[in-house]
């Protein structure tokens, strides 16, 4: 079975399973609402995806025809995100449907913590947070046409080295990185650092739409999974003896096939090599001590203090993410005349440092508005930005019902995402969404988005660049 066939046989029994459970609800009761999407259409994306092959060396301007079914073969950072957020949303929205939890909420919480802990220990790696961890440093690599293997599948399996604490994003050749980190190392740094930004934009997007569409489900033990999951592994990679450790013990399973080697190692001992050593030709890291290859990793002395200092710093930043409301069961805080609010610390991880700063939800009876002012840092300097939103406006054309959603960022970053410089550049990203009522459940939509050159969570690109986006919205108990 191919990947694009089971992402729609995942997709479609997930709609399956959601008529069922509406069905089956109290009409006496309050509707609690479900959203499901899938962009089908996501370019420019599935384009670089469609002309990868296994085993050939990339080149900037891939010749080779691209095929609809290598177009799925790999999901874009938004692809990724609705698949984990459809099998979680579904869950908790079938649990909250259960009539005794209905009159019992502390039960709820109870139950759904007792399954989501498991469920995303030991299911979720598939198609799960884990999964698209992974399948966002795929979409890096696949910009540069570089092919790449995600251990987390159920089907199409390849041997892997992978462990109970490590996937490897596989079947990568040496000579691809090599011209990665020579052509570009902002975009090189970025490929290190991606799968935990897909997770904190997870994190980012829950938040959002369970805020936005009045969601009572409850999520905040995915929230502080995701939130943990994030300042483990950076603490994991600041400490010296445990990252080495747990290297060494990685590279033994591995031996000497280069196919079974992951891309990087620990994303963030990476991360801060390349952002500390920007000019350093990738054959410095000396070869493999089994052979065949170079040795990818950055371990032990290969880091100094000062950078392993750093890192420990961007651990600690990294618990601006817990700081929220939501993280304690409060998807709302209610004002007057019907407004609401609320707000949540943010920490990204970037290719030219970190971006810290909060996010805001506010709500009325009109408007969906989410404001997010930010610092982006590298090593020494500071650059302020900010991120708004105006979230699906209802707008009635004729007998014909749409909701809009404007997104515009407006952001000072280091020039040419350098590390050190004092020197910014702007960066910009206009995005406009547009979702067509066509049925009671169904909400077909088309997004398009031009951003100028800079890094923008969730985007996959460094280069200035159009996209756009369109697909099928599925929803049950939406009010507007």
């Amino acid at each position: 079975m191919t990947t694009m066939n089971r992402t729609k046989l995942l997709l479609t029994g997930l709609t399956f399973l959601s008529y069922c459970t509406v069905f089956a609800q109290d009409s006496t009761k309050p509707k609690i609402p479900l959203t499901i999407d899938y962009s089908f259409l996501d370019l420019p994306s599935q384009n670089f995806s469609s002309r990868i092959t296994e085993g050939v060396i990339s080149t900037q301007n891939q010749a080779s025809k691209g095929t609809l079914n290598k177009a799925f073969s790999i999901q874009s950072m938004e692809q990724s995100f609705q698949i984990t957020n459809a099998i979680t949303q579904t869950m908790h929205w079938g649990i909250a449907q259960i009539p005794v939890f209905k009159k019992r909420p502390v039960l709820q919480k109870i139950t759904q913590t007792l399954i989501t802990i498991p469920s995303e220990l030991l299911i979720g790696k598939y198609y799960g947070n884990a999964w698209r961890h992974e399948e966002g440093h795929r979409a890096i690599l696949a910009n540069s046409y570089v092919y790449s293997y995600n251990p987390l599948v159920m089907f199409n399996k390849k041997s892997s080295s992978g462990s109970k604490s490590v996937a490897s994003v596989s079947y990568i050749l040496d000579t691809n990185l090599v011209m990665m980190k020579e052509n570009n190392n902002a975009n090189f740094v970025r490929m290190s650092t991606v799968g935990v930004e897909t997770e904190i934009s997870a994190l980012n997007k829950m938040q959002r739409n369970t805020f936005f569409y009045g969601q009572k489900t409850i999520n905040s033990i995915i929230y502080l999974i995701n939130a943990f999951s994030v300042t483990s592994y950076i603490q994991t990679c600041a400490d010296k003896d445990k990252g080495t450790k747990l290297t060494l013990e990685t590279m033994a399973k591995e031996g000497y096939n280069q196919n079974l080697r992951d891309f990087t190692g620990l994303d963030f001992t990476a991360w801060a090599y390349d952002l500390f050593n920007p000019t350093a030709k990738y054959s410095d890291r000396g070869l493999n001590p089994y052979g065949n290859g170079y040795d990818r990793y950055i371990y032990g002395d290969k880091l100094t203090t000062g950078e392993y200092d750093w890192l420990k710093k961007q651990a600690n930043l990294s618990y601006l993410n817990f700081i929220s409301p939501t993280m304690v069961f409060i998807n709302e805080i209610k004002i007057k005349n019907g407004a609401s609010f609320n707000f949540s610390g943010r920490y990204y991880p970037t290719s030219f440092g970190n971006q810290i700063g909060i996010d805001l939800f506010f709500k009325n009876s009109k408007y969906n508005i989410f404001v997010s002012p930010h610092l982006n840092q590298n090593y020494q300097h500071n650059f302020f930005g900010i991120e708004a939103m105006v979230f699906e406006t209802p707008v009635k054309v004729n007998q014909h019902q749409f909701l809009t959603t404007t997104r515009v960022v407006a952001d000072l970053q280091p020039k040419n995402q350098s590390f050190k410089t004092s020197s910014a550049d702007f960066t910009g990203l206009v995005e406009l969404h547009l979702i067509y009522k066509a049925s009671k459940h169904l909400y077909p939509y088309i997004s398009f988005e031009a951003k100028s050159k800079g890094w923008i969570a969730g985007n996959a690109f460094l280069d200035e660049r159009y996209s756009v986006k369109a697909g099928l919205s599925v929803r049950f108990n939406y009010s507007k």
